[in-house]
Order: C-alpha cells, then structure tokens, then sequence
C-alpha cells in the first residue's frame, strides 16, 4: 500500500495531526537518536506510521509534546515497536514516561519461535521479503536538515514496522504464548531499567569478573562516582574515565598505596573527584 508522508516540525502541525487520528487503534513508533557525546540519548526524530500514513517529527523543532504524550499513553491505541528497550530509553529520558500499551515485533518472533533474536531488517526480510539498507545506522540524526537518504531510511523504520505487526498481531493464539508475550511486555514498562542507578554501574564495567574482596569493593565506589559525574554533566561515562583505569586502580589497591593513585591520576583529568571516595575506602580498611 502507498503510504502518505509528512515532516512534521511545528506545534500546530503535531496536535492537528494527533487530533486527526483520534480513532487509531495501533501505531508504529520509532525514533533517531545520539549519544556518542551525551550520557543521556538525545532524542533526535520520532518516526509513526499507520497503515495509510506516516510521518517524522522533530523534536528538535518542537516545543509542546502534549499531544504525542496523550498518543503514547492513550490505552485505546496499541504502540508498535522492534527491538523496544533503546527507543524507550531515549523517551524516558525526554518526557519521563513510558508508551503504553506496547507491541513488540521482536518479542513476538521470539514467542513464536526464532532462535535468535531478530534484528528489524531481518524480520522485514523474512517476513515480507524488503531489503533494508544499512546506511543510515550511524549517521549524525541531529544535524539539521536532514538528507533525503536520512528521511527514507527513517520512514522505512516504521512503514514496514506497522506491515509486520499487522502479520503478527493474531498469530500468538496459544495460552502459553499469550502468557509468554506478556511477561516479556510486562518487563519493558519497568522504569528501572531506562532510570540512572549509579549503585549498580559497576556491573557494565569491563573487566569487572577478575576483581573479587576488597578490589571489587572499591571497583564498585569508583563506578559509582563516576557514574554520577558523567550524568551530573550528561557526559559520556568514558570522558570521565575508562573501564581499564577503574580495574586497574582497584587491582592495585590491595593496600593504600601511591602507585595506584598515581595509575588513575594518569588516566583521567578529573581523577581529584574520586579523591574523597579513595580517602574514605582507605579509612574504612
């Protein structure tokens, strides 16, 4: 089916668009955005389409959400999404709310059987047998404007979202696989896992499986700290210091010692503000 397209970068445009399509029952949802120089995901376009339309939006360009908002949470329309975590990440982090009700493509091939999991261009070729191109995946989404190629690739991340969906919908007819499906759904509403937990960094730490006792401790303290700072300044978490210092300074710091303190102070500028987290694991031994 030939879809209408629309770029949608106003307030005005945005509500009477939402407000034209009260009625929907589904929606497919997808989204661009950057982190390579932020903690947190920049949230850089929101792609939807429906089976007749879809369009981009611009968050960039936006100034009232509300209406998406009430779209993302109105219980009568079913959000469509391949692979959720990464793109509720991004929209939790900007509006501070999770989409609801979700429909997961990749949970839905996993309960009907995949043996892996599938990513979004394997799916489409599986199941409606479009090649995707690759070449947008690492492109710089915030650059304003956006290329022709950046604004297709986009559209084709939900287009073909919402053709998979309406395949899927009604083949999970089992009671087990209705069971399964909703477990797996019911766990991408959880906010811990798109919210910040500096207390549980250490365990994205490389390297982290060859500390044990003591030097695990202060591995823990260190990613910690440095996982504050970097959301504190919205930084990226290896601008503050990376994997390798934080294993090697806990590796040494079998007793206090000036080595190991000289090792990070090597490795990161902002060493000083792990001074006090070092002091303070050194008065406790």
């Amino acid at each position: 089916m030939t879809r209408e397209y629309s770029f949608i970068n106003s307030d005005e445009a945005l509500k009477q668009w939402i407000d034209d399509h009260a009625d929907l029952t589904a929606i497919a949802v997808d989204t661009e955005f950057m982190r390579f120089r932020t903690y947190f995901s920049k949230l850089c376009l929101i792609q939807m389409a429906t089976l007749e339309e879809a369009i981009c939006i611009d968050p960039l360009a936006i100034t009232d959400f509300q209406p998406l908002l009430d779209l993302f949470v109105n219980p009568n329309i079913v959000k469509v999404f391949h692979s959720a975590g990464q793109d509720l990440e991004a929209i939790y982090n900007t509006f501070a709310l999770i989409p609801t009700p979700i429909f997961d493509t990749q949970i839905a091939e996993t309960v009907l059987g995949a043996d892996h999991l599938l990513s979004y261009q394997d799916t489409i070729e599986m199941r409606l047998n479009v090649l995707l191109e690759k070449a947008e995946t690492r492109t710089d989404w915030e650059k304003r404007p956006l290329s022709k190629s950046q604004i297709e690739y986009a559209y084709d991340d939900v287009t073909y979202l919402y053709d998979v969906y309406l395949l899927l919908r009604d083949q999970i007819e089992t009671a087990e696989e209705k069971r399964m499906f909703k477990e797996k759904t019911d766990a991408l509403y959880m906010v811990d896992k798109y919210a910040p937990n500096p207390d549980m960094a250490w365990m994205k730490v490389k390297g982290r499986k060859t500390l044990r006792g003591k030097r695990l401790q202060l591995l823990k303290l260190l990613a910690k700290k440095r996982e504050e700072i970097a959301i504190e300044r919205d930084m990226p978490k290896r601008w503050v210091v990376g994997d390798g210092a934080l294993i090697d300074i806990a590796k040494e710091f079998s007793q206090p010692s000036m080595k190991s303190l000289v090792i990070f102070f090597e490795k990161s500028y902002m060493a000083p503000q792990f001074q006090p987290v070092i002091d303070e694991f050194i008065s406790q031994q």
